[in-house]
């Protein structure tokens, strides 16, 4: 057995040595993966680890005693003097892709004992590995390495006092899977790596310290915390319902006015279950990572309250960054790996704040989507804006709420506005009436379906008007600006939200009045910058920064962001979406006194021309590309005579005509029969995404079927000199890809993905291929597929962007960056 590895050393000299071998590394990850399930409370331990998981996880290597694998390491150490040594004669490594490796003969190893368990081990490396040879299969070594394998299966059995576990379900044997994978990440790296021999005796003290090296902790919560206390005021009888309705873990949905604290309340309702331990952490997944940048600052003035201030873990799980860059994941999630990335690796952390598309991939056969369910086991998870997701995305929700129930886990929805049919989907029941309520609670929990009612607040009047005169609202836009008001100009798309800051150009140069534009076309470290200014500039205590100026941008401006405007003026969008954007009206009270004079609370909604033949097939230009044609129809069919709203009242209303209503005219009746259509056929394409039985798909998968696909571009401002390896990123901050060590990794790892733009594919610069990638990939993930794969291309001086060899960059855009307006994308006529 002694002879028998799991990994080989390359010293810095480019020696190759034997590491440890198989029997050590096994007991290690085993020792890992049981140290790991401590951290969780022990009603979740008990419902998701049954007792012999770190069995499991031991073996999830067993197949490395194979003669092709072993050949392969002892190759790599004795050269072609290999092919003399008689235990490898006749073995060709060839053969293993057809084995599916060692993964694959793990998983026929325990074929026959377990299949769940063969499904486990066989999946550690991020898919299902194929097992196209029999245990015994000559191949594989036939009798004689079964029996090596067999030999290893009872001495870790034996080493750990173990069996190995009965497994009830498919998401619990998802979980166990995820677990598994990270033990091994964690078991392979940094404390261990370089080891050649394990003194077992040590074993426990370094597993533990290679936990805590990974950024795995217990958090330490304080007790008998009040809302006050948390966050400084009462809370307001819409929050205390929802705090009131979570005493367990379930599902829950809450329904209240934008800017009535919908956040705090799921925050605290988060740390009640954190304090009775029914909870592990947090992870509050938002729509767009813009948002979810954001949020993070919220979330840490959270943190700093209600965890114990005498341990290092406070700081460090206070900064998010910090512990993706300060953490030593393992193999996959060193500098350079897949899994070294922040939007990932947040999944992981005990609080995370990040998009839902991370969220989701734990429920799509997608690679490593048994990591991302581990990393939400026993989690408070709070879905933000749920209202703003297409049918495919719904879908999806549906089953990673499902998932998230059966592994002890909180989900607590917020949304300002739903219809009735919208919950009992999320949900998965059919509610009474009372589920029309508004505002409203609804609790799910095995005692069943629960309504809470909070007082409904006082109304608020809104003015509201149609136009199709785009001009009248550049107007009335540049009138409120000069009469000191704060203007929001939301768009549907980036491209429009571009050309509408350009409207204001050269007037606002003239006039004096602040211009600023914001979506999600910016690199990381210019969105962090636009988003300061202009968030504080439009934020609840920025009455002395309180003067004209207009604020254009996308959705990015409706969701998640504590912003507060004079005047709205807003592209037609879904009924649900337009409430969200008036949400930014007027939001604080205590700014009323800095409002322009004879001012009304006004939302100017810009709409086609629409008449006797507009057709909404294409009439939409294209919002129609963003919103279903039907939708939109609908939406200006209930708006265009309105003259003003009463929020809440009037909420349930607007959206039961928006979404319930029948269709009047044929071609109607014709575009709500297309978005049944699609509704279904997106719920079946849903369906084929979570499907086990279907090939692993790319991480790239599209999480929202209505979107195109994005890829990443890095854009450099030079060239490297002949000789050269130093490039000048967008920030102007300067690389050199000579350096290898690992401190100096990281940091250029870190100024790349704060450079890094992501974008449409159709509109990117063209793919390079690997090898022309090569410099990079130290620093950064290098997709094999070339579709999704990171595009670098050269920004000119001028803003123009080119092909790295001096070409167009695409050959159907005209590709540009500036800080102002962000990367853009024009057609060519």
């Amino acid at each position: 057995m002694d002879s028998i590895y799991a990994k080989t050393i390359v010293e810095s000299d480019g020696s190759v040595h034997f590491g440890l071998d198989l029997y050590s590394h096994s007991i290690i990850v085993g020792v890992v993966a049981s140290l790991l399930v401590e951290l969780f409370p022990k009603q979740i331990r008990d419902r998701v680890f049954p007792l012999g998981v770190s069995l499991v996880a031991a073996c999830h290597d067993i197949g490395k005693a194979n003669p092709m694998f072993m050949k392969k390491l002892y190759q790599d150490v004795h050269g072609e003097q290999v092919e003399s040594f008689p235990q490898f004669k006749g073995v060709s490594v060839r053969h293993e892709e057809q084995t599916g490796y060692h993964a694959g003969v793990s998983k026929s190893f325990f074929l026959d004992q377990d299949p769940a368990i063969a499904e486990i081990v066989g999946a550690h490396h991020g898919f299902i590995a194929v097992n196209a040879k029999m245990v015994e299969d000559e191949v594989i070594g036939g009798a004689a390495w079964n029996d090596v394998r067999r030999e290893l299966f009872d001495k870790l059995r034996e080493y750990l006092q173990v069996d190995l576990p009965s497994i009830d379900s498919l998401h619990q044997r998802t979980a166990i899977t995820g677990l598994v994978t990270v033990a091994d990440w964690i078991g392979s790296g940094t404390v261990f790596s370089n080891l050649r021999r394990l003194d077992e005796s040590s074993l426990e003290p370094f597993a533990r310290k290679a936990i805590t090296y990974a950024g795995f902790v217990r958090p330490a919560i304080r007790k008998g915390l009040s809302f006050e206390d948390v966050f400084g005021f009462e809370p307001w009888d819409a929050q205390q319902t929802l705090v009131d309705a979570i005493e367990a873990p379930g599902t829950y949905i809450m329904e209240a006015l934008m800017g009535q604290g919908k956040t705090e309340a799921a925050l605290y309702s988060a740390y009640k279950l954190l304090e009775r331990e029914e909870a592990t952490g947090i992870y509050f997944a938002l729509p767009t990572r813009l948002t979810s940048d954001r949020m993070y600052a919220r979330m840490k003035r959270f943190l700093s309250n209600i965890l114990e201030d005498s341990e290092r873990q406070k700081l460090f799980l206070l900064h998010g960054n910090a512990w993706l860059f300060e953490t030593h994941m393992g193999e996959e999630g060193e500098v350079g790996k897949t899994w070294f990335d922040i939007g990932k690796r947040k999944i992981l952390a005990p609080f995370g704040v990040g998009t839902l598309d991370q969220a989701l991939l734990a429920v799509l056969h997608v690679r490593h989507n048994a990591v991302r369910s581990f990393g939400l086991v026993g989690k408070v998870v709070i879905l933000d804006e749920i209202h703003s997701y297409d049918a495919y995305t719904g879908a999806l929700i549906r089953y990673l709420i499902k998932e998230l129930e059966a592994l002890g886990s909180t989900v607590i929805m917020l949304s300002a506005t739903l219809t009735k049919n919208r919950k009992e989907e999320l949900l998965d029941e059919s509610l009474s009436n009372e589920a029309r309520s508004y505002p409203l609670v609804t609790s799910k929990t095995e005692a069943g379906i629960v309504h809470s009612l909070p007082r409904v607040p006082e109304d608020s009047l809104c003015t509201t008007q149609c136009t199709s005169d785009y001009d009248k609202a550049v107007a009335l836009a540049r009138q409120v600006a000069l009469e000191g008001g704060q203007v929001l100009w939301i768009e549907n798309t980036v491209l429009d939200a571009q050309k509408s800051f350009l409207q204001f150009g050269s007037w606002a140069k003239e006039a004096g009045i602040e211009v600023g534009l914001l979506h999600s076309r910016f690199p990381a470290y210019r969105r962090s910058e636009l988003e300061d200014v202009w968030v504080g500039r439009y934020g609840k205590d920025a009455q002395n920064e309180r003067r004209g100026r207009i604020l254009v941008g996308t959705q990015v401006l409706e969701q998640s962001l504590d912003i507060d405007a004079d005047l709205l003026i807003t592209r037609l969008a879904p009924s649900d979406m337009l409430l969200q954007r008036i949400g930014r009206l007027w939001r604080h009270r205590s700014n009323d006194r800095f409002r322009p004079k004879g001012l009304e609370k006004t939302a100017l909604i810009i709409t086609p021309d629409i008449d006797g033949r507009f057709n909404p097939q294409v009439g939409f230009g294209s919002s129609g590309l963003v919103y279903e044609p039907y939708v939109l129809i609908q939406t200006y069919k209930v708006w265009k005579d309105l003259k003003r709203i009463a929020i809440p009242s009037d909420v349930p209303t607007i959206l039961d005509r928006t979404y319930e209503s029948n269709p009047e005219t044929e071609i109607e009746r014709k575009l709500r029969a297309d978005l049944i259509r699609k509704r279904e056929e997106l719920g079946r394409k849903a369906n084929v995404g979570v499907s086990m039985a279907n090939p692993t798909l790319s991480e790239q998968i599209l999480t929202r079927y209505s979107e195109v696909g994005t890829c990443p571009l890095l854009l450099v401002r030079n060239l490297p000199a002949k000789g050269s390896t130093k490039w000048v990123l967008l920030d102007g901050s300067i690389i050199d890809c000579s350096l290898r060590d690992d401190d100096s990794k990281l940091e250029i790892a870190k100024r790349i993905m704060q450079n890094i733009i992501v974008g449409p594919i159709y509109s990117m610069p063209d793919a390079q291929s690997l090898s022309e990638l090569a410099w990079i990939r130290p620093y950064y993930y290098i997709d094999e597929e070339q579709e999704s794969r990171l595009r670098i291309a050269l920004l000119e001086e001028s803003g123009t962007i080119r092909a790295l060899q001096g070409g167009e960059a695409n050959e159907d855009y005209d590709l540009t960056y500036t800080d102002h307006l962000g990367f853009r994308a024009v057609k060519r006529r």
